[in-house]
C-alpha cells in the first residue's frame, strides 16, 4: 500500500531521505507548496538557499481559514494575489531608500529590487531582522530564523545595499535623494506607568529572549499575550525558576496560535498564571497586584515586561513636519503583527 507521508516536512532533503530509505513513497508539502511554489524546481536545481521556506507560523494559512478569511502566508506575500503582482520590471528605474531592517523593510527592500529599483536599506543595529529576532528564541520557534535567512540572502542577490548601525536623520534623508522613501522603522515596547518599574530588576522581554538579561529565581511576567506566554515558555524550558505570569484580561495567550500545546506545557512545567489581574506596584522583593478587588503579593526576583508595543514613529513624524514624501509600512503606523508587516512592506515596494 503506497504511504504518503505529510505535515511538517518542509526540508526537500529530508523529505528525499523519507523516500529514499523507504519510510514512504510520497511525501505531501502543502504549506511548503504555498510558501514557495518554486520549491521543487529549486531543489532540483540544488539551491536550496533560495527556498523560501515555510516557517510554520501558521498566522495567514491556519489563521486565515480560523478567520474565516483568505489563506495569506508571511513568507510569501503574493499568494492567492498573483495575477494583481506580476513579476515584471517597472516602467521607471527609480533610487529607493528603506529605513529599518525588520521583517517590514526588508520585504520592501526584496520587492522593490525586484522591480529592478536602485534600493538603499538603512538600519539602526548591527543586524538585520528587527523584533523578528527575540521571537525565533521561544519552543518549537527555531524555524523563524529561515525567513531572514532567506530575506538576507535576497538582499545579497538583488545587489541591495545595507548600511547597518545607521541611525536615519531628516536632513540625511534629504541629501540622499531617494525618489522613494519607505519607513518601517517598527514598534517598541511598552513600559506602562506603574510605581516602581524604574527598578533594576524590571526588563524587557526581548532583553530575555536574545540573552541579554538572564533573570532567575521567583519570576514575574506583566502581561500574558503572545510575547509574555512565549517568554514564559522560554524560561520554563531553560528551567530559571518559578515563573508567573500577571494578566489584566481573562484569557492566556491572546495572538497564540499554538494555544494547546502551550498551556499543556505551562501545566507540565508549573508555570501559575494571575487573570483578571491589574499591578499596582513593583517593589524590591514583590509585585503588588489586584484581583476582584482584593490585593495580592507575588514574591518576585525579576520582573518582565510583555505589555505590548507603541509605535517607533519619531522619525515619522519629523518628516510630516518637514514635509518629506515618505511611505510607512508595518508597525510605525499600528502595532499588529509580522504578517501585516511583510504584507505592507512588500506592496510598499513593489508599487515603489
Amino acid at each position: 500500500m503506497p504511504i504518503i507521508v505529510a505535515n511538517g516536512i518542509n526540508e526537500p532533503l529530508l523529505a528525499e531521505s523519507a523516500v529514499e530509505t523507504g519510510v514512504a513513497d510520497f511525501i505531501g508539502m502543502a504549506r511548503a507548496s504555498l510558501a514557495d511554489p518554486a520549491l521543487p524546481q529549486k531543489a532540483a536545481e540544488g539551491r536550496f538557499d533560495e527556498i523560501n521556506y515555510c516557517i510554520r507560523c501558521l498566522q495567514g494559512c491556519e489563521g486565515g481559514i480560523l478567520k474565516g478569511g483568505p489563506i495569506r502566508c508571511m513568507v510569501n506575500p503574493t499568494l492567492g494575489r498573483e495575477s494583481q503582482f506580476p513579476q515584471t520590471k517597472a516602467a521607471q528605474k527609480k533610487k529607493v531608500l528603506v529605513i529599518g531592517a525588520g521583517p517590514g523593510g526588508m520585504e520592501a527592500a526584496v520587492a522593490a529590487a525586484r522591480r529592478g529599483h536602485e534600493v538603499t536599506l538603512w538600519e539602526k543595529a548591527d543586524h538585520v531582522g528587527g523584533e523578528f529576532i527575540p521571537a525565533m528564541f521561544p519552543p518549537a520557534k527555531g524555524e523563524y530564523a529561515q525567513m531572514i535567512t532567506f530575506l538576507r540572502k535576497q538582499l545579497a542577490i538583488l545587489n541591495v545595499t545595507v548600511v547597518l548601525n545607521k541611525q536615519a536623520t531628516v536632513d540625511e534623508i534629504r541629501t540622499f535623494g531617494a525618489d522613494k522613501v519607505i519607513i518601517a522603522t517598527g514598534g517598541q515596547p511598552n513600559r506602562p506607568n506603574i510605581p516602581g518599574i524604574e527598578t533594576n530588576k524590571v526588563i524587557f522581554a526581548r532583553d530575555v529572549l536574545t540573552g541579554k538579561d538572564i533573570p532567575e529565581g521567583q519570576i514575574v511576567i506583566i502581561g500574558g499575550g503572545e510575547v509574555g506566554t512565549e517568554t514564559a515558555a522560554y524560561l520554563a524550558d531553560c528551567a530559571r525558576g518559578q515563573v508567573t505570569i500577571i494578566e489584566m484580561s481573562n484569557h492566556l495567550g491572546h495572538g497564540l496560535m499554538r494555544e494547546f500545546p502551550t498551556m499543556r506545557f505551562f501545566r507540565e512545567q508549573g508555570v501559575q498564571s494571575m487573570l483578571n489581574a491589574k499591578v499596582n506596584a513593583i517593589s524590591a522583593d514583590y509585585v503588588e497586584v489586584t484581583i476582584n478587588e482584593e490585593k495580592k503579593r507575588v514574591t518576585a526576583n525579576a520582573v518582565i515586561l510583555a505589555a505590548g508595543y507603541h509605535p517607533n514613529n519619531q522619525l515619522l513624524k519629523e518628516l510630516q513636519k518637514a514635509k518629506v514624501p515618505f511611505v510607512a509600512v508595518g508597525d510605525v503606523n499600528k502595532c499588529t503583527n509580522a504578517l501585516d508587516a511583510t504584507q505592507e512592506g512588500f506592496e510598499a515596494g513593489y508599487n515603489a
